[in-house]
C-alpha cells in the first residue's frame, strides 16, 4: 500500500469510528436522559486506540465529543478536553494489541474512572454546573461504578472476539508494511553481536541447525568463491542453498536456491512470521533484530524447509559477531582474501581482522577442513591458530600456472585440471577459483564437476561487461584491495590505453585511498556521481570537493545514467567502480 493510501485508510477507518461514538453516545445511551446512564461511544474509538495509538485515539474522541455536542447540548471545551484524555489513555494501553487481556482492561478503565469521570469531571460540575462539591463527587463517582464495569466487559468481549480480525483488516496492513519497509530499508550502523540472532533463531526452532553450511568470510572474492562453489555443486547434482550479501537490486537475490531468487510471495510470508518473533527479541533483549539478521533468519528458515544438501553461507561483516555465525558448526569455513575494511569495528591491523574472520572456524566441522587463500604473514598466523584450536587441517590452495586469457577472462591449468577458462572476469578470479576447487576436492566432487562449475560460475557486478564500443565494465570494488585487483585487470585487457571511471561510494569508505590508487592506475577521466536511495551514499558534489582537496580533478553528474554517457563522450574504456550499491541504479535509470 502506497504512504497516501495508508493515510486515506485511517482517516477513513477513524471518520467511521467518529460518527459510530456520536451515535452511541449520544442516541444509544441508556437512558436517553439522566445523570445515571450507560453510554457505549467510547467504544469505537477504542477500536481507533488499538489500530493508530494514543494520538489518534485522543483526537478522534475529541471530535466525536464536538460534534456530539454541537448537535445535541453545546460544547464545553473542558468536557472535550476530558473525552480527548481518555482516548490518549485507551491508547497507551490497547495500542497493536489483538487482543487486550482482562487485568490490562480493568487496569485502563479503572484509571479512566477515576482520573477522568471523578477528578477531572467533578470540577466541571461544580464551577460549571453549580453543583456542589458533595453532589458532584457522589455522582461522579456512581457514574463511574456504573460505566467501569460496562466498558471493561464491553471492550474485553470485543477485544477476545473480533480484535484479531479488526488488526488484520484495519491495522495489520501498514504494521507489516512498517516492518516490511524496515526489514527491506539501508541499514546506516552496522549492529554487530549474536544476542539478537540467537534468540531470533531460537524462537524459530534453531533452523540453522539442521543445515549443512560452507561458511565463507574474507575482505574480497567471497561473492566470488560462493559463485565458484554453487556452480560446482549445482553440477554435481545437490539442491545448494545460498546466501550472500550486499543484493544489488532487491532482496530476494541473496537467498537462492540452485541459482533461484526467493519469490516475492514466499519472501512476504517469512517476513510475516518474523514480525511476530522479532517483536518477542525485542521484549527480551531491548533491541529489535537489525535488517542483516532478519535477512538471515529468513534464510535459514528458508532453506531448512526446502531441505537444501548444501547452505554456502557468506557473512556480512567480519565473523565472529556476525549473524551468519549463529551456526554452532558448519561443513567447513572458507576464508578469502584478508585485507583492510570496516578498520572501526574489526580492527586497525591484519592480525586484528583476520581474528575476527577466522572465529568462523568451529571445531564442530562436518569435513575436518577449512580452506584458506593466499594471506599476508600476519594474518596467516591467526588463521594457522585458531585452526589449531579448533583441530581442524588448514588447506591453502597452490599456485595456478595461468596460460592466457580471451577477452576479459582468464585461461589457466590447477594440478589436473588443464585448460580452463574461468567464468568470471579479471585475474584476481584465478585464485578464487582455486580456493573454490580446493573447497570441492575436500568435498569429493568430480573434476567435471569442478570445471563446469569454474567455466560457468555467474557472480553480477564482479569485472562485468555491460556495453562495448567504448567498453563499459561495472566492478565492485570498494576499497584498496578491490580497487588493486581491478587496477590489474585494467593493465592486463586494457594496456596503454586512456581510461575513464565513474565513482560512487559510501561516506563511511576509504575512498580517497581507492581514488588515489586508480589516479596512479592511469584513469585520466573521473566522473563522480551518488548511489541513489541510501543515507550513506556520498553526495556527487561533497565527492568531487573531496577528491579535489586532494590533487584528483574530475567531473560531476547527477545520476549514473548521466554519469555513464558522459564518459562513454571520452572514447575510453569505462570503469564503475566505488560501491556494490550503484548497481541498482543501472536498473532504476536504463542504464
Amino acid at each position: 500500500m502506497t504512504k497516501n493510501g495508508k493515510i486515506l485508510l485511517r482517516l477513513t477507518t477513524t471518520a467511521v469510528m467518529i460518527a459510530m461514538s456520536v451515535v452511541l453516545c449520544r442516541l444509544l445511551g441508556f437512558p436517553q436522559t439522566g445523570t445515571y446512564r450507560i453510554e457505549l461511544g467510547f467504544l469505537p474509538i477504542a477500536v481507533v486506540a488499538m489500530l493508530y495509538g494514543p494520538l489518534w485515539a485522543g483526537a478522534a474522541y475529541g471530535i466525536a465529543d464536538l460534534i456530539g455536542a454541537a448537535i445535541f447540548t453545546g460544547i464545553n471545551p473542558f468536557i472535550t478536553l476530558c473525552k480527548i484524555a481518555f482516548g490518549v489513555i485507551m491508547g497507551l494501553f490497547f495500542y497493536r494489541r489483538e487482543k487486550v487481556g482482562l487485568l490490562r482492561c480493568v487496569l485502563c478503565f479503572l484509571i479512566v474512572g477515576a482520573a477522568i469521570d471523578i477528578v477531572c469531571m467533578c470540577p466541571i460540575f461544580v464551577f460549571m454546573f453549580g453543583y456542589t462539591w458533595k453532589v458532584s463527587l457522589t455522582t461522579r463517582t456512581i457514574a463511574a461504578l456504573i460505566n467501569t464495569p460496562a466498558r471493561i466487559v464491553v471492550f474485553w468481549l470485543v477485544s477476545k472476539y473480533f480484535g484479531g480480525y479488526l488488526i488484520k483488516s484495519m491495522g495489520k496492513n501498514e504494521k507489516t508494511q512498517r516492518f516490511s519497509s524496515y526489514a527491506n530499508g539501508f541499514q546506516a550502523v552496522p549492529r554487530l553481536g549474536l544476542e539478537r540472532i540467537s534468540c531470533l533463531m531460537e524462537l524459530l526452532g534453531d533452523p540453522q541447525e539442521r543445515l549443512h553450511c560452507i561458511h565463507v568470510a574474507g575482505t574480497n572474492g567471497k561473492g566470488s568463491v560462493c559463485a565458484f562453489l554453487e556452480a560446482m555443486l549445482r553440477s554435481a547434482g545437490f539442491c545448494v542453498g545460498k546466501y550472500i550479501s550486499p543484493n544489488l537490486v532487491r532482496v530476494n537475490e541473496r537467498i537462492t536456491i540452485n541459482g533461484k531468487e526467493i519469490s516475492d510471495g514466499e519472501l512476504s510470508a517469512l517476513l510475516a512470521h518474523l514480525e511476530t518473533e522479532s517483536a518477542e527479541v525485542r521484549r527480551r533483549t531491548g533491541e529489535i533484530p537489525s535488517q542483516f539478521e532478519i535477512w538471515t533468519a529468513a534464510a535459514f528458515c528458508y532453506f531448512a524447509e526446502k531441505s537444501c544438501d548444501y547452505v554456502i553461507l557468506e557473512t556480512g561483516l567480519g565473523g565472529e559477531f556476525d549473524a551468519t555465525n549463529v551456526i554452532s558448526g558448519n561443513v567447513m569455513a572458507v576464508l578469502t582474501h584478508i585485507d583492510f575494511d570496516h578498520t572501526q569495528l574489526l580492527g586497525d591491523t591484519l592480525a586484528k581482522i583476520a581474528e575476527t574472520k577466522s572465529k568462523i572456524l568451529k571445531a564442530k566441522c562436518e569435513t575436518g577442513a577449512a580452506v584458506s587463500s593466499h594471506q599476508a604473514p600476519d594474518a596467516m598466523r591467526v588463521l594457522a591458530v585458531r585452526a589449531e584450536e579448533c583441530g581442524v587441517r588448514l588447506v591453502v590452495p597452490g599456485e595456478a600456472a595461468v596460460i592466457g586469457f580471451h577477452d576479459i577472462y582468464e585461461i589457466f591449468s590447477y594440478d589436473d585440471l588443464q585448460e580452463m577458462t574461468c567464468g568470471l572476469g579479471g585475474p584476481h578470479q584465478v585464485e578464487n577459483a582455486c580456493t573454490a576447487i580446493e573447497c570441492a576436492k575436500i568435498l569429493g566432487l568430480s573434476h567435471e564437476d569442478i570445471r563446469y562449475g569454474v567455466e560457468h560460475a555467474k557472480n553480477p557486478a564482479r569485472l562485468e561487461k555491460l556495453s562495448e564500443n567504448p567498453t563499459v565494465l561495472y566492478d565492485g570494488a570498494h576499497n584498496p584491495d578491490g580497487v588493486a585487483a581491478l587496477i590489474r585487470a585494467m593493465d592486463r585487457y586494457f594496456p596503454d590505453q586512456d581510461r575513464t571511471v565513474v565513482f560512487a561510494c559510501m561516506k563511511d569508505k576509504d575512498y580517497l585511498n581507492s581514488l588515489h590508487m586508480l589516479m596512479r592506475g592511469g584513469v585520466t577521466k573521473f566522473i563522480f556521481t551518488a548511489v541513489s536511495g541510501n543515507e550513506r551514499a556520498m553526495p556527487a558534489d561533497a565527492l568531487a570537493s573531496a577528491a579535489a582537496k586532494a590533487g584528483i580533478a574530475g567531473d560531476t553528474a547527477p545520476n549514473l545514467t548521466d554519469a555513464v554517457e558522459k564518459a562513454r563522450g571520452y572514447g575510453n574504456p569505462v570503469f564503475i567502480c566505488g560501491s556494490l550499491y550503484l548497481y541498482a541504479d543501472l536498473e532504476r535509470t536504463g542504464s
